[in-house]
Parts: C-alpha cells; structure tokens; sequence
C-alpha cells in the first residue's frame, strides 16, 4: 500500500493496494489534517487480518480503519476544540487589559497572534 498526499491543501490522500494482480486505486477526499497521512499509514501496516480471499480481507481492512479514522477524527476535532477554546479565552483576557487601558505593544501584538491562531 501507498499513501501519497500531492496537495496538502486540497486534502487528497490516494490509496494505492495491491491484491493478487491489479492494482486497486481509491481515494479519501477532504482529510486535511496534520498526521491523518502517517495515521492511516500505521493503522494499515498494523491491520494483520487473516483471510485467504484477498477481496474480503481488503474488505475487513478497510471497515477496521473506518472505524480507526471515526475515532482518530473524533479526538483531533477535540483536540480542535479545546485549542479553540483555550484561545477565546486568552483573547478575552487580552481584550480586559486593553479595555482598562492597560495596552502596549507587547499586549497588542498578543492579540493579533491569538486572532491569526484562532
């Protein structure tokens, strides 16, 4: 199997498995996120199904990393998630030493670097 991503911004992972003969090609679009590349490619060196139709064992490969991308993806949108949040509210207490009139430079160049990571 070979994963390559051509277009980091597109989100374009191609899928490349060899299966007693021809080669099988698919894709993944709109998967962007940093380390879904080296994720899948683990997740599917390290799925040792036994099954002699090479057909169904691609079959069960690709159902058990569904589900491993279900949950990767679950926990990097948390990780999104709480990134998000622990921004706002640093935003929110820069926004309080601007509006006490506590500001400088260092305090405003703060905020842009929390409103660009937001």
């Amino acid at each position: 199997m070979t994963i390559r991503c051509p277009n980091q911004n597109v989100g374009f992972v191609d899928f490349s498995v060899r299966i007693c003969g021809p080669l099988l090609r698919f894709s993944i679009l709109g998967f962007a996120m940093e380390g879904f590349n080296s994720f899948v490619e683990t997740t599917w060196k390290s799925l040792n199904i036994v099954e002699p139709n090479g057909l169904i064992r691609l079959k069960k490969k690709l159902q058990a990393l569904k589900i491993a991308i279900k949950a990767w993806s679950k926990e990097a949108n948390k990780r999104s998630n709480d990134r998000k949040i622990n921004i706002q509210q640093n935003l929110s207490e820069v926004d309080k030493l601007i509006d006490q009139g506590k500001s400088n430079d260092e305090i405003l160049i703060k905020r842009i670097t929390l409103l660009n990571n937001l």
